[in-house]
């Protein structure tokens, strides 16, 4: 018994896997989970009404992986969010048109950027007006010049006043809500293939035994 206890924890600490990547838009999580056991870190905060560049929001954010969310300031959770590759987050889409990654449906031009369901389709009229009532939808309006959302050909340089958060619209001056970024690393994943894990537990039993047999 006394090395069945090591040999487990051998085998399975293998499997460890650092973190956790949420797949599709998650509402009302709270923020403790997010940088707690999700392990993902906050790289920005701003107030709706707030402008600020898209370098700017995104300078501190230095994982692969990036999460787009919305909530009151003085909640403790956020109402929606969604996760998906830095890259993919940022790949120009065309007016009314999506990119799929993660589980959820991206979009990002000089009209504005967010996300929405994975079996959803966006009108954007500057931001997202389809489904007014759904909660798994989030669009900040954007710009090519800190000004007007009228450039849908170009990609944004500027994060405009956010206009949605899930079924509350209209968000422009003297609001409680708030923009979240967080990233995540990739690379804090422990990768281990089957066939290893495998020869690990084969080797670590054939060693118990042995150990047995000279008792």
């Amino acid at each position: 018994m006394k090395y069945i206890i090591p040999l487990f924890m051998l085998v399975f600490s293998h499997f460890a896997i650092a973190g956790f990547i949420p797949v599709g838009v998650q509402n009302n999580i709270m923020k403790s989970t997010i940088t707690g056991e999700w392990e993902w870190s906050l790289c920005h905060s701003s107030n709706y009404e707030d402008s600020t560049s898209i370098n700017d929001m995104f300078s501190q954010c230095g994982g692969d992986y990036i999460m787009l969310g919305a909530g009151l300031a003085n909640d403790d959770s956020l109402a929606l969010l969604a996760a998906a590759m830095f890259s993919d987050i940022t790949t120009y889409t065309a007016k009314n048109e999506t990119h799929a990654a993660n589980g959820s449906q991206w979009y990002f031009n000089g009209l504005s950027m967010g996300f929405a369901g994975i079996d959803d389709l966006i009108e954007q009229n500057a931001a997202d007006i389809e489904g007014i009532d759904e909660n798994d939808r989030l669009s900040w309006h954007t710009s090519t010049d800190g000004a007007e959302w009228e450039h849908d050909l170009l990609t944004p340089v500027y994060v405009l006043n956010g206009w949605r958060a899930g079924s509350e619209i209209d968000i422009y001056e003297g609001t409680d809500w708030m923009r979240y970024v967080y990233t995540y690393s990739s690379s804090l994943a422990i990768p281990v293939h089957e066939p290893y894990s495998l020869g690990i537990f084969m080797s670590a039993l054939a060693l118990m035994f042995v150990r047995r047999n000279k008792i």
